[in-house]
């Protein structure tokens, strides 16, 4: 009898370290398959934070440069009103001047509305409708916005054509 109660507790014993055996490896293989998403997660983690780095320094070179862009006619605008103000400037040249501001204002204004509307389609996604445009037009715009900062620093910039060039 004895022995086989030792028998019986030996098979007994034997049968749960082989179900604990079967058991921890089971689990094992869960925690080797969660390590492995876990590092894929920490990856594709990594690969975001890159991408949102490479983002942000992109968004402040951005505001650098419109910064800059937005700055240099406000300044022009401010100094030579100060000098009006001041009466150094006679009023002949004053008409020019104010030209010169509308033509100014009229740049920051087309810049900060194109700003808007970039800003508006990065937030709700790029929509692109395809249409048909008079390039001409465009180039002229571009220049007319462009040749007063160019003439402030002595550069001319010519845009001679008349007939219409149309693109897709």
């Amino acid at each position: 009898i004895f022995r086989n109660l030792i028998g019986i507790c030996t098979v007994i014993f034997i049968i749960t370290v082989i179900s604990n055996a079967r058991r921890t490896n089971a689990l094992n293989k869960v925690l080797q398959q969660q390590n492995s998403d876990i590092a894929l997660q920490k990856e594709e983690i990594s690969k975001q934070k890159d991408t949102l780095n490479d983002l942000n320094r992109t968004k402040d070179q951005l505001f650098s440069v419109i910064g800059h862009d937005l700055r240099s006619p406000f300044t022009a605008i401010l100094q030579t009103m100060d000098l009006i103000r001041s009466g150094d400037i006679p009023i002949e040249e004053q008409e020019v001047i104010l030209e010169d501001f509308y033509q100014q204002v009229n740049g920051v204004a087309l810049m900060v509305n194109n700003l808007l509307l970039w800003a508006n389609s990065q937030q709700s996604g790029i929509k692109s409708n395809l249409i048909t445009l008079a390039i001409t037009d465009a180039v002229n715009e571009i220049v007319s916005v462009s040749s007063y900062l160019a003439k402030n620093k002595n550069i001319k910039l010519y845009h001679h054509y008349d007939e219409k060039k149309w693109v897709y």
